[in-house]
This record gives C-alpha cells, structure tokens and sequence, in this order.
C-alpha cells in the first residue's frame, strides 16, 4: 500500500492572490510547506497537486526544484485534482496538506496515516486538534466513490461527501 502527501494549492486566491509565494524569513510559504510535507516519515510521495492554469507553472516549477512530484488537474474540483494524482502515483491512502497550513504538524499525519490503514478506515478528520496543524487523510477507494456520485465540480468543502452521505467509515484522529 502507498501512501503519500498532497500539497493543494494553486496561485489565484480571491482573499490574497499569490499567498503562497509570500516569504517568512525570506523563504517562500510553499518552499516552507514543502519542507514541512517532506518530514512526514510514512509517506511514499510528496505531491503537489495544483490547476492545469498557466498562472501555476510558477508552482510546479518551485516543486520540481525541491524534488517533489506534481500533478496538474481541475481548477475548481480538488477532488478530481486528488484522483487524478493518486491514480497517476497509484497512491492508495493520503494526507492532504494545504498550502496555506503553515502549521501543518508532520507527526500528526503520520498517525493520520498510519490510523486509517491499521482500522480500514476510509476518511480521517480532526475536530479536536488545532486547525491547520492536521487536514484529512483519505482513502483512494473512498475518493473513487466520492468522485463517481457527486453532482458537483465546487469540491473546496470536500469533506461534506465523506461525512453526511453515511457512506464512509470515519474516524477522528
């Protein structure tokens, strides 16, 4: 079983565009966040998942440089963006790890992913831990479901298909 780390993140931002190449200490927020994904030690593949928009080369090519993979799907669907990478890595569990969590903790998704294969589940969440210390980790099974029965390209509150359809086995971290 593979298990990898999806960065999302994309450069048009309505609240503030391009927040991802603003700098902390003279460091980019992505080079930041790369770094943060790239110590989750139970993962197989780092990825960034970005939009097929020309305005993200700028991304794919940060990403490159620091040695991670990328895969370029949906502007508005992150849910197929997360498909289309899990099936082109053959990725069978994730954790996502939004761009602008800057506090994205590594350890807790570790457990995150080592939690949803041990107890088969399909989807973790946290309602407990600090927001943007730990997102979601997903089952590539469960996104398949998703991704066949929504009616929707706005997936940006993704979890609403994991939790209120009574489909899924999920688990708080």
């Amino acid at each position: 079983m593979r298990k990898g780390t999806f960065i999302t993140v994309r450069s048009a931002s309505s609240r503030l565009p391009n927040k991802c190449y603003e700098k902390i200490n003279g460091v980019q927020v992505i080079s930041h966040i790369i770094e943060r994904a790239k110590k989750i030690q139970n993962s197989d593949e780092v990825i960034l998942c970005t939009t097929e928009n020309k305005e993200d080369d700028r991304l794919c090519e940060i990403a490159l440089n620091q040695d991670i993979k990328v895969f370029r799907g949906s502007v508005k669907d992150k849910l197929m963006r997360w498909k289309g990478a899990s099936d082109k890595f053959e990725i069978d569990y994730f954790v996502t790890f939004d761009a602008d969590d800057l506090f994205c903790e590594p350890y807790l998704n570790e457990l995150a992913l080592d939690q949803i294969q041990t107890a088969q589940l399909d989807f973790i969440h946290s309602t407990r831990v600090i927001p943007g210390a730990f997102t979601y980790c997903i089952a590539k099974s469960a996104l398949d479901k998703v991704c066949e029965i929504k009616d929707t390209e706005d997936t940006e509150m993704m979890w609403v298909f994991f939790l209120e359809t009574g489909l899924f086995k999920v688990a708080e971290l």
